[in-house]
């Protein structure tokens, strides 16, 4: 089942409920409620809102008369990405948390010195100075 089928089958559920509600029915006072109840993310829910507002696009098209309400839009919380701490990187870069000591020196060159998997993979020892 896509995403898209999913919200469907939630907007089904609305509509289906007991008692089945009509389109007309689904105002602002219906709908969102209904979406605060659910443990979902805003971006989610951000989505059913969009789906709801394609069938009310739709209604006419099959001679209902409805206006589509003015749903306001759910809040998405997206955590900025954070860089790691000194502390975090002792205990992240211990050769004992590698399989092997190679391992342990080809993340330690990535993190060290900045530069990419293939970078890190080209490198050869004759190239390391150790000053």
């Amino acid at each position: 089942m896509n995403a898209k089928s999913l919200y469907y089958k939630e907007l089904f559920i609305i509509l289906s409920g007991s008692p089945p509600k009509r389109i007309m029915s689904l105002g602002v006072d219906v709908v969102m409620p209904y979406l605060f109840g659910l443990d979902r993310s805003g971006g989610w829910k951000n989505r059913f809102l969009e789906i709801l507002g394609e069938v009310f696009n739709e209604a006419p098209w099959h001679n209902c008369r409805v206006s589509k309400p003015a749903f306001q839009r759910f809040a998405s919380n997206y955590r900025k990405a954070d860089i790691f701490t000194t502390e975090e990187l002792d205990r992240l870069f211990k050769p004992e948390n590698f399989s092997s000591y190679q391992f342990y020196l080809f993340f330690l060159l990535c993190l060290s010195a900045g530069i990419r998997l293939g970078e890190v993979r080209a490198v050869r020892a004759k190239q390391n100075r150790l000053v």
